[in-house]
């Protein structure tokens, strides 16, 4: 979140105090131009926090992660990895290795450490709906957003096309199907884009989009009636069939992962 309000500073010394602000073609423009960039600029912090996923979970088995980019050295900490992202615009494969002793590592644990990555990417999500709800949000929030929100739709359809070569989603199914359950890689795909679909804080964004370009006001809110709030859809993949969830019921199980 601190990394996307960097942006939003950005967007509104230009988008909202700027002459760029007041006009309704040159406001068109920037919101595309910005949108677009930070798209850009968001996907490998995205993958930063999809790798951190996996090394949160083996380090709570006192394992050592490793994050490294395809064709680049490993580091232990996110930080420097996703900052070799960014300024690379990396987009591509990258990496979470981890150690840890057979005396540590409980049964099935390595299908936890599979699944941290893409449920690390729906819990931001869902933080950013909270950073909405309970501080205000901005349009530009919307890159990282959905990026989070449809981060298991991607991984699902690449490795079903064949744009990617298996890693955490083939490791999930044969995990799965060994034990006696027929998930699909449409399964994961329809879980993922129901819960970007179904969520109302996707559908404010959106429509913030429209009355910026309308009035300049780039910021969001939760879309509420009276003191209730419309809810927001999560998808989480655990070892058992509660993978579709609200997010008050969240209980992330936990796994080990390999590649974007």
């Amino acid at each position: 979140m601190e990394f996307n309000y960097l942006g939003t500073g950005i967007f509104n010394s230009v988008g909202t105090d700027s002459f760029i602000g007041s006009n309704f073609l040159t406001r068109t423009l920037w919101l595309l131009g910005m949108e677009v960039v930070w798209f850009v600029v968001s996907t490998p912090v995205n993958i930063a926090q999809h790798e951190l996923g996996h090394g949160a979970r083996a380090a709570s088995i006192g394992g050592i992660p490793y994050y490294y980019w395809a064709g680049g050295t490993s580091t232990p900490s996110i930080i420097p990895f996703m900052i070799q992202g960014v300024l690379g615009f990396k987009s591509g494969l990258a990496y979470t290795n981890y150690n840890s002793s057979s005396s540590t590592q409980p049964s099935d644990y390595d299908a936890a450490v599979v699944a941290g990555g893409m449920n690390n990417s729906m819990m931001y999500a869902e933080f950013v709906e909270d950073e909405i709800q309970f501080n205000g949000g901005h349009i530009l929030y919307y890159p990282s957003y959905i990026l989070g929100k449809l981060d298991t739709y991607q991984y699902a359809k690449n490795t079903r096309t064949g744009k990617s070569n298996g890693g955490d989603v083939d490791r999930l199914l044969a995990y799965w199907s060994s034990k006696g359950y027929g998930i699909t890689y449409s399964d994961l795909e329809s879980g993922s884009r129901i819960a970007a679909l179904g969520s109302t804080t996707n559908a404010a964004i959106l429509w913030s989009f429209l009355r910026y370009i309308a009035t300049g006001d780039p910021t969001v809110s939760s879309p509420v009636i009276g003191s209730f709030k419309l809810p927001d859809l999560s998808f989480y993949l655990e070892g058992h069939l509660e993978i579709f969830q609200m997010p008050f019921v969240f209980h992330p199980q936990t796994i080990h992962a390999d590649r974007k």
